[in-house]
């Protein structure tokens, strides 16, 4: 007589109770506190977006330092002038990333590094201790201050021009018109009544010149319309009072621009307005223009040559009074073209000095030696006549010399001063500040034999040599579509030139001196300039391709390599506080020391630099990441199963745009699928050559090792094959934690709007064979996934890989092979019976013979793994 079968359906009311049962007594340890709740599925799925966002946010402060970081290095290296201010914003900035990051990272791993808030904290007080904290002198809080109590030291609050003219007056005792300073504490306050606090080229900054100039035009326009506040007006108008009761009711004075940065770091030479003769009734006005110049289109073309922030060009106003000059000129400590010259280099011109430095007169030029005072005159053809007597006496241009070299020696490097002499014979001192000199270039070689210039003579402002077509101008032309390696061809130099200067291979003009604004700009920036060249017009045509050999005064037909040499670098400045300030900082934010992961010494507290932390931060937050799947707990009830032909239930957890399915919905479909990632791992792991009907059996022998490891590790038999496993989505982000077959995987991704972001980390361990077969599929594992373009690193069955830094197709492309190599893997445990089978199994994953046909019927020779159609191959994998 048959037993007769149980029936399973008899059991399940008793089963239902045995489960409510079960559900009452854990609902009742709970409220006694002898078991801790469960958090709901709302509540899970709630913290794991949290901390998606909190990845995504550290994600994106790592890429803020990585490009202040770029930026910092770019400065030390092109040797960019910087100044405090935008110093210390962007210290401040680094380091309000950087807890962003450190944040984030304790957030995600509840809070297993603090002593990372320790390190930074070091940290900044190091960056505090740069810009030092010395209270502010009581200066510091006035609209305006006299000349007679300016010194360098408040250069800060009135300009360095102001604060050198300062120094030259009061310490060194050195006669200097009266005057006074409006300060960049007024400054400030009239730009925020005028147009806010933030007066930045937001709208133009990133974009062209045709959108630089619009945006500048507007904010050039709200400052000359603005209302003074009282205050500072009320300030202006009683200092002026104060000054012309010193001189003269009748005086007119000066006004001019003295901008932090001017004078100092860099010229700024003819950059800002300057206003002469100003009446009393104009003062105000005068005060505007010279504000709203700081927006002149030569000078932003300039501050971006220099890489000069506005923020660091707060503008001070000096307010002189005029000296009425028969003569006036430039004096040089030393040889612009020769700083081991001992001689002092004088240049004048009759009247004021304006035609001189805008290029628009020849001066008479001497030397007067250091020690001697032996004057040498030099006859300049069209600064005067034979005849004529100089415009300089010996005993004037000696006592030039004499205060120049005083000045040179209190300031402590060489100086370049304007100087004017009144009609009563006194001299004075008009502007003092660092001399530039250009960076030296190798001697140009000699043409080729036959080779004769075109046109000879000029003077030298910068040498070097350069070459391209002429591109002919004046002061009124439209220079913002002037053509890149063009030589700038002019009747007499400008400094408006400055805008065309960055492009120009060369410049050349008729009329123009060393001793002008526009010199000094073609040495700052660094082109080849030739200057006072008779017939310039006249022989050269517009579009004919020229040589200029600047340092032989020479310009040649055509392009001649033989004479052509390196371009001058921008100029040197010795000893500029400006650079040593940004390199002090820069070295607690820009070196890395913590690059290998895997060293001892990679810990929080061996983080010195910005960079430090944020590379710790960074290494920590993916590994952090890619355990986020185990706090998703058993979502099988709330999470939809998602629809398609795989070897396991795989449940979707949506953290943002990752599916179209509307909320609630049990079931998604691969159509419903929006995360561009998760699509492409999809579409590998559907893909159709790869076999649905589980691993191939190559062997009795490998099939029944599989079968017998599994029976002894996994007792439950199929249990854990069926154990949901849940993938994580985004419109960025992707994480997936899942056994298919007999092997646990592990797939983390990101694909953001910057290469920095993007990457995807590949966990592969376990398996349902011995040993020696494991540790064959682990090899065969890795040199497919360096065949993908990964670093890898492998011990016993774990096999750990990483991939990034890579465009956005190219990433979505190698997660479909990664899709692909999850499916192939099953193949792989039985196929194992050999070393050589290691390179067949990489070839055919290669090769795409997924179901390994090919390499059953056709075992391969040792030729080494091949790579796949359209990867980057070995050589592409990145540098982690």
């Amino acid at each position: 007589m048959k037993a007769s079968s149980p029936n399973p359906k008899s059991h399940r009311p008793h089963r239902h109770g045995v489960r409510r049962a079960v559900s009452l007594f854990v609902e009742f340890l709970e409220i006694i506190g002898l078991l801790e709740k469960v958090p709901s599925f709302e509540s899970r799925l709630e913290s794991l977006r949290l901390r998606y966002l909190q990845f995504r946010d550290a994600l994106s402060a790592n890429n803020e330092i990585l490009a202040l970081i770029a930026d910092l290095e770019t400065r030390l290296q092109e040797r960019r002038m910087t100044g405090p201010t935008s110093l210390k914003a962007k210290a401040v900035a680094s380091l309000t990333a950087a807890q962003r990051m450190v944040n984030a990272l304790n957030g995600l791993s509840d809070d297993r590094y603090p002593s990372l808030r320790l390190a930074l904290k070091r940290i900044e007080r190091r960056l505090d201790a740069c810009f030092g904290s010395a209270a502010e002198p009581p200066e510091a809080r006035e609209w305006v201050l006299p000349l007679g109590r300016l010194h360098r030291s408040l250069a800060p609050w009135v300009g360095h021009k102001m604060a050198n003219l300062g120094e030259v007056k009061n310490v060194l005792g050195l006669p200097v018109p009266e005057g006074f300073v409006v300060t960049t504490r007024a400054y400030r306050a009239v730009v925020e009544s005028a147009v806010g606090a933030d007066l930045f080229l937001q709208s133009g900054a990133a974009g062209g010149d045709e959108e630089m100039d619009l945006a500048a035009r507007g904010l050039r326009a709200q400052l000359m319309a603005a209302d003074i506040p009282r205050a500072v007006e009320k300030a202006i108008l009683e200092a002026h009072s104060d000054l012309l009761r010193t001189v003269a009711p009748s005086f007119r004075v000066a006004v001019r621009s003295s901008a932090l940065m001017e004078d100092s770091e860099l010229s700024f030479a003819g950059q800002f307005d300057t206003l002469l003769d100003v009446a009393p009734p104009d003062l105000l006005d005068a005060y505007r223009r010279v504000v709203a110049s700081l927006y002149e289109p030569r000078g932003i073309s300039y501050r971006r040559a220099f890489g000069v922030e506005e923020r660091d060009l707060d503008v001070a106003v000096g307010v002189m009074a005029m000296v009425e000059a028969d003569c006036a000129g430039v004096a040089y400590s030393r040889d612009p073209l020769d700083p081991a010259s001992t001689d002092v280099a004088l240049h004048a011109v009759r009247g004021l000095g304006v035609a001189l430095v805008e290029g628009r007169a020849v001066p008479e030029e001497c030397t007067v030696h250091r020690t001697s005072g032996v004057v040498d005159r030099r006859l300049v053809p069209g600064a005067r006549a034979a005849n004529s007597p100089p415009l300089l006496s010996d005993r004037e241009a000696a006592t030039l010399a004499t205060w120049v070299v005083r000045m040179e020696d209190h300031f402590g490097t060489p100086q370049d001063v304007e100087w004017a002499r009144d009609r009563e014979g006194g001299l004075w001192i008009l502007q003092a500040r660092p001399l530039v000199f250009p960076q030296p270039v190798r001697p140009t070689r000699p043409p080729p034999e036959g080779t004769r210039p075109i046109l000879e003579g000029g003077e030298t402002a910068v040498p070097g040599a350069g070459s391209g077509p002429v591109a002919r101008v004046t002061p009124e032309t439209d220079l913002v579509s002037f053509p890149q390696g063009a030589v700038l061809v002019s009747a007499h130099s400008s400094p408006s030139y400055v805008r065309a200067l960055r492009r120009a291979s060369a410049v050349v003009t008729e009329v123009g001196s060393v001793a002008g604004h526009m010199a000094s700009l073609a040495r700052e920036i660094g082109v080849p300039t030739l200057l006072g060249v008779p017939h310039a017009l006249d022989r050269l045509a517009e579009g004919d391709v020229v040589t200029v050999d600047a340092g032989a005064r020479a310009i040649y037909a055509g392009r001649v390599e033989e004479v052509l040499t390196e371009r001058p670098d921008r100029a040197s400045r010795p000893g500029g506080a400006g650079f040593r300030l940004l390199s002090e900082v820069s070295s607690y934010i820009v070196p890395l020391s913590l690059t290998d992961p895997r060293s001892p010494g990679f810990t929080p507290l061996a983080c010195s630099t910005v960079h430090d932390v944020a590379r710790y931060c960074h290494e920590k937050l993916f590994e952090e990441m890619f355990g986020i799947n185990r706090l998703v707990g058993d979502a099988s009830r709330q999470a939809p199963l998602l629809d398609v032909f795989l070897p396991v239930d795989l449940y979707v957890i949506d953290l943002g745009g990752g599916l179209t399915s509307p909320k609630g919905a049990r079931r998604v479909r691969r159509s419903d699928v929006a995360s561009p990632l998760f699509a492409s791992l999809l579409d590998g792991m559907l893909h159709r050559g790869i076999p649905r009907g589980g691993p191939r059996a190559l062997s009795a022998r490998g099939f029944f090792q599989v079968v017998l490891r599994h029976g002894v590790t996994a007792p439950d038999g199929d249990a854990s094959l069926r154990e949901p496993c849940y993938v994580l989505v985004s419109d960025r982000y992707l994480n997936l934690a899942a056994r298919v077959g007999y092997h646990f995987s592990a797939v983390d991704a990101y694909c953001g709007d910057f290469l920095n972001e993007n990457y995807i980390s590949f966990r592969f361990k376990g398996g349902a064979a011995d040993r020696p077969r494991r540790e064959r599929r682990v090899r065969a594992i890795a040199e497919i996934l360096k065949a993908l373009g990964f670093t890898v690193r492998s011990v016993n069955d774990l096999v750990d890989a990483h991939y990034q830094k890579q465009p956005r197709e190219v990433l979505l492309s190698t997660l479909d092979r990664i899709g692909r190599l999850l499916q192939f893997m099953r193949q792989m445990d039985a196929a194992m019976e050999s070393e050589a089978w290691v390179e067949r199994v990489v070839n055919a994953f290669l090769e795409e013979d997924y179901g390994l046909e090919r390499a059953m019927a056709a075992p391969r020779s040792a030729a080494g793994p091949k790579s796949p159609p359209g990867s980057p191959g070995r050589s592409g994998a990145p540098d982690l």
